[in-house]
């Protein structure tokens, strides 16, 4: 079974009426803006409203450690509106790829380096993507962040398993394998959620976007 995550703005969610697979078993909806309750729509649906706080990668963090002891086999995180994603396939497409070729994760083609939007001091470059800002900068680069945060200092796995030319999950679009979801406990998807986001800086969401396959650990696969 499947469960599909959508993390919910504004965007118009009328495309979850028609949509039908047979292992879907819930598609959970966080909502981060107006409360517009949409669970009429599909009968899978179970709607709940967060703040609007932590980018995308706050409500995943969200969903790992409170559905933490109830995940189907394999879950799919999207966006509002997956649609504009670029070479986005379609959501059955991107499942029935996992499930029927065995893979662990599978993502939108794109970046093979998680410096992307980085410059080369490893903070977000303010020339190139000037909508970000004002924006706080976190006192560590990116490389530190992820030493620090999900590796937890440890330098021998950081050694051994890092690499900046790992693949980027374009948009938090990607379904994964629950397994390795498991292979942090709830505490450390809570402690991220809660210290990262809320209380530094909004540059760790978009670290924390840019390596989700150290986050998961994908590299014990």
């Amino acid at each position: 079974m499947v469960d599909l995550v959508i993390a919910h703005y504004n965007e118009d969610l009328s495309w979850l009426k028609g949509f039908d697979y047979d292992n879907i078993r819930h598609i959970f909806v966080y909502t981060k803006g107006k409360h517009i309750n949409v669970s009429g729509y599909n009968p899978k649906i179970i709607q709940r409203y967060l703040d609007n706080v932590g980018r995308e990668i706050g409500t995943i963090l969200y969903h790992c450690e409170v559905e933490y002891d109830n995940l189907p086999e394999y879950v799919a995180f999207l966006q509002g509106n997956p649609f504009d994603v670029y070479l986005f396939p379609d959501v059955v497409s991107m499942i029935l790829t996992c499930k029927n070729s065995g893979y662990s994760y599978f993502v939108i083609p794109g970046a093979e380096n998680i410096t992307s939007f980085l410059d080369t001091t490893l903070h977000i470059n303010e020339d190139l993507f000037p909508w970000y800002f004002p924006m706080d900068i976190c006192p560590y680069d990116l490389k530190e962040w992820i030493y620090i945060h999900l590796f937890e200092s440890n330098g021998e796995e950081y050694n051994k398993h890092f690499s900046i030319h790992v693949p980027v999950f374009w948009k938090s679009v990607f379904v994964i394998k629950s397994t390795f979801i498991r292979n942090r406990p709830p505490s450390f998807y809570h402690k991220l959620r809660t210290t990262e986001f809320m209380k530094l800086n909004s540059e760790c969401g978009h670290f924390l976007e840019r390596s989700y396959y150290y986050l998961f650990q994908l590299y014990k696969q």
